[in-house]
């Protein structure tokens, strides 16, 4: 895991360098708001995909007359915040939620086990914008972070609930940022994090 960190974290900086010299060519004009915030909602993220492995793990369960009961992903929910430090190149943070359920059910309908997992993500983040025309941007977005996860399991009174936390690191990899106002708008991130698969939302600049 540790290996697989290092070798992201070498590509975006590699990507972080590379794309905003080819940027330059385009001569993009410096915004007049120095600010923006991002808020987005998207599905399938990395953080997801581990949060509901372990929360299916945990509903498991091999008592007589029980079976189990479907999984319960939810949206991600994120915020970002960037500083514009020059016309192309801007620096931030984010944080993302994630939440996934599962649960144990008895033959007569009554829930025997619920276990139930919160993930946000807090992350270090950098925009590059590739193009600009006019009000249409395309630009890529990068980040490095770390996900708590917190998991608890609820017995229903039958035995001690039990309550575990986990850190992990994450890594943040959308090259395809497509982004369309002037001062507030809409925006789609197309790549692999924290924020899901694909994260579609609003921005606003100030």
């Amino acid at each position: 895991m540790k290996r697989l960190v290092a070798v992201f974290a070498v590509v975006v900086l590699l990507v972080m360098t590379v794309l905003p010299a080819s940027a330059q060519e385009y001569q993009l004009p410096q915004m007049e708001s120095g600010k923006r915030v991002k808020v987005g909602v998207g599905r399938l993220s990395f953080p997801d995909v581990i949060g509901i492995f372990v929360t299916a793990l945990g509903s498991i369960d091999f008592k007589e007359d029980t079976y189990y009961s479907e999984l319960t992903p939810l949206t991600n929910i994120s915020v970002e915040m960037l500083y514009e430090q020059s016309d192309w190149f801007s620096l931030g943070w984010s944080v993302a939620m994630g939440y996934s359920s599962g649960s144990v059910v008895t033959n007569g309908g009554e829930t025997y086990k619920k276990t139930q997992m919160l993930y946000p993500t807090v992350s270090f983040v950098a925009e590059t914008r590739y193009f600009e025309d006019e009000e249409f941007v395309m630009y890529g977005a990068w980040g490095v972070g770390a996900t708590i996860y917190l998991t608890h399991q609820d017995f229903f009174g039958r035995e001690n609930n039990i309550f575990g936390a986990t850190v992990l690191p994450s890594v943040d990899l959308y090259p395809a940022g497509f982004r369309w106002g002037e001062n507030i708008g809409a925006q789609i991130e197309v790549g692999w994090g924290s924020k899901g698969v694909v994260n579609c939302g609003l921005f606003f600049n100030f």
